[in-house]
């Protein structure tokens, strides 16, 4: 194999430079109390750190875990790495799908012994315990005080109460010895703001008088605070049948053969896990195992944390284990997701540890359902771009949940371009400050995934073209065919939900103050608020003085497609699934039953969406496996999901902001390519389609009149 990384003249010089900066520290570790020339690195303090939410200097014990040194690659190196992983996706190029493992993606792209040896004599003359050396020598673990990490970073930790929560947090930006400029890219984990789950759950309660449904079941009848009759829920043999995966099924294509490792910010109980598939008959014995990351490689192991986390870790779990039975589950938790996330790439399980693991192959999909605003990282982006990248030379395809907030991610509402988070889906507010996008779906080395909604106007009710009115054994779905589906953007701007109320326009649906409906009293309108699927355009990689900075470019991939337009920066998202009423049995279904009503969980969000497609990489490459012809892409840059089928691409209609576009017929997201439609084979019929979509949406509207 050709050496793509550097020339020996450049080896030479970088490891002089080690060599160099490991006599500097060696020098310098016995002159405590001089000064050293420092470098400080814009960026680090959290938008989260706020004036008013600070309470002073932590304790000088506050223990510090999670730390990274990220390690710059050399120009030579980094035009090397995007070379080869734009390679390793050119079918005629040698190194099509030859992927990396760890410790090759170290040997090439990684920092030098000396290097490293370097920054370990200095962290460790600060105090400091330093983490073992990953194999991909892309960062350097450590952790400390917070006396310990003020002395050697230069900066000060204060504590915060943020939304009756207290979090610790740097307060000015860190400093490194000079000598370091140039390796030393950035410092993550100088404060707990961590990555935040998209999972909600359903809003809904059963209308006075309505009968109960049969149990188990997921169909619930009229129900829901929107006033709107939902006629079903989604099941994991609903999910199928919408997006025609029986098929594969009965071919025997069931996810055999891939790992699906599932971030986690918390554990689940595996009992939960079988109690759930069981209850839903696709209880095939799924290989499920959950491990947390190590304290030697900067892990904290937040057990089951019964909230929000563990909702997310098993609405994630649940829905891969249900959708690809034969698969492979490695559940890596951390109270950090993006450590879980950092972690999973530097290990090759497939190579030491994957029968302990339970990995019986290498990780080849990563399901990361965590989200934060760009701005809130900021230098972190660093860090996430970084460790997406070393993924994609892996060939690791990392979905990530676009989000929930529109175009309009979570953050203090004094940062530009970010929704607060207290503001998010509450009743009344509105987005005032911009558009953002999440980081860790913003990287183009990340799949992002948004979300749709079923069409309130094509639907119907249960016992319709969609919709049973029972559930069928033994996997109780409602749901035999695909269900007619729109952007999720549950606001008063989305026209659809507008038509349905026989609203004249969306402007006059977000100035009528209440709604009623048959069988519910008049209440405040609850579609004044900001919900919906995640898209915008990459804007904010960087912070200077607290002001956005840069944004990724538009990637090649979604340059000179038909549909796509010029944005000036990546945008998001890439492909889209349902993202809502999925029902899940969490911690506090006990026992499981897969009724959502009134006991049991209905979740939405873009974490929900991310799930199914997971399910269809996993069927792609258990689809290559068993030499069925399938040649995909996946690594962390495939992007072919979220081109158009042959069909022109179309609007979709309650698209928040007009950034999420989708292609295919009869409001289908891209997801949708996996079923061959015939209404994909030309343009012309797709056009007809939407025509014909309008002309019944009116006539619903006038037969409601």
């Amino acid at each position: 194999m050709p050496n793509l990384a550097t020339g020996t003249g450049e080896w030479r010089r970088i490891a002089a430079r080690g060599a160099l900066l490991g006599a500097l520290m060696a020098c310098t570790a016995g002159l405590a109390g001089q000064s050293l020339a420092l470098l400080r690195l814009p960026g680090h303090v959290s938008t989260l750190a706020r004036a008013e939410y600070d309470r002073g200097e932590a304790d000088a014990s506050l223990g510090m875990s999670g730390l990274q040194l990220v390690l710059a690659r050399t120009p030579a190196q980094e035009a090397a790495l995007q070379q080869l992983i734009a390679d390793q996706q050119n079918p005629r190029s040698p190194q099509y799908h030859r992927w990396l493992t760890p410790a090759g993606f170290g040997a090439r792209f990684g920092a030098s012994d000396a290097t490293l040896a370097a920054l370990s004599s200095w962290l460790r003359s600060q105090g400091l315990k330093v983490g073992r050396v990953p194999a991909g020598r892309s960062y350097l673990p450590f952790t400390g005080t917070r006396e310990q990490v003020e002395a050697a970073l230069h900066t000060q930790i204060h504590t915060f109460d943020t939304q009756g929560t207290r979090h610790y947090s740097n307060v000015t930006d860190p400093g490194i010895p000079a000598t370091f400029k140039g390796v030393i890219a950035a410092v993550s984990g100088l404060n707990d703001f961590y990555p935040t789950p998209g999972v909600r759950t359903q809003p809904g309660a059963r209308p006075r008088g309505a009968a109960a449904a049969p149990l188990p079941g997921v169909y619930e009848g009229a129900i829901g605070a929107y006033q709107y009759p939902i006629p079903g829920f989604v099941g994991p043999t609903d999910a199928a049948n919408i997006y025609d995966l029986t098929p594969l099924y009965a071919r025997g294509v069931d996810g055999k053969g891939v790992t699906v490792a599932i971030v986690a910010e918390s554990d689940v109980s595996s009992a939960q896990l079988s109690a759930y598939w069981t209850a839903f008959g696709v209880n095939q014995g799924q290989s499920f195992t959950s491990i947390a990351v190590p304290a030697a490689d900067g892990g904290q192991d937040p057990g089951e944390t019964r909230d929000g986390n563990e909702d997310e870790a098993y609405l994630d779990t649940e829905i891969v284990g249900g959708l690809a039975p034969g698969a492979t589950l490695l559940l890596v938790r951390d109270k950090n997701a993006g450590v879980a996330v950092r972690y999973i790439i530097d290990q090759d399980f497939a190579a030491s540890g994957g029968k302990a693991a339970g990995a019986t192959a290498g990780v080849g999909i990563i399901n990361f359902s965590f989200g934060a605003c760009e701005a809130v990282e900021g230098a972190g982006n660093t860090s996430i771009n970084s460790a997406f990248q070393q993924g994609a030379a892996e060939g690791i395809t990392i979905t990530v949940a676009a989000g929930d907030s529109g175009a309009a991610q979570s953050a203090p509402s004094a940062t530009a371009g970010c929704l607060s988070s207290s503001d998010q889906g509450v009743q009344g507010d509105v987005a005032s400050t911009g558009f953002a996008v999440s980081a860790f779906a913003s990287t183009p080395y990340a799949l992002a995934v948004g979300g749709t909604d079923f069409d309130p106007n094509l639907e119907g009710s249960a016992g319709g073209a969609y919709w049973s009115r029972s559930n069928t054994p033994p996997t109780l779905y409602s749901a035999a065919t695909h269900v007619p589906e729109m952007v999720w953007n549950t606001s008063c701007g989305n026209e659809e939900w507008s038509q349905y109320f026989l609203m004249a326009s969306t402007l006059a649906f977000c100035n009528q103050a209440n709604l009623a409906a048959a069988g519910f009293t008049t209440r405040p309108n609850p579609f004044i608020e900001i919900l919906g699927g995640g898209g915008g355009v990459s804007s904010c990689t960087s912070l200077s003085a607290g002001a956005c900075r840069g944004g990724y470019a538009q990637p090649v991939w979604q340059q000179g497609v038909t549909g796509i337009a010029s944005f000036g920066g990546r945008a998001v998202p890439d492909v889209s699934a349902i993202a809502t009423r999925w029902v899940i049995c969490s911690f506090s279904d006990n026992p499981c039953s897969v009724d959502p009503l009134p006991g049991n969980k209905s979740f939405f969000g873009t974490s929900a969406a991310a799930p199914p497609r997971r399910r269809h990489h996993c069927t792609r490459r258990s689809n290559a496996a068993a030499g069925l012809g399938v040649r995909g892409r996946p690594s962390g840059t495939d992007q072919s999901a979220a081109l158009p089928a042959r069909g022109r691409r179309i609007r979709l209609r309650g698209q928040p902001h007009g950034l999420q576009r989708e292609s295919g017929c009869d409001h289908q997201p891209s997801v949708r390519l996996l079923r061959h439609h015939p209404r994909q084979q030309c343009p012309a019929l797709c056009g007809r389609e939407l025509r014909r979509h309008r002309k019944r949406s009116a006539e619903r509207v006038r037969q409601r009149r």
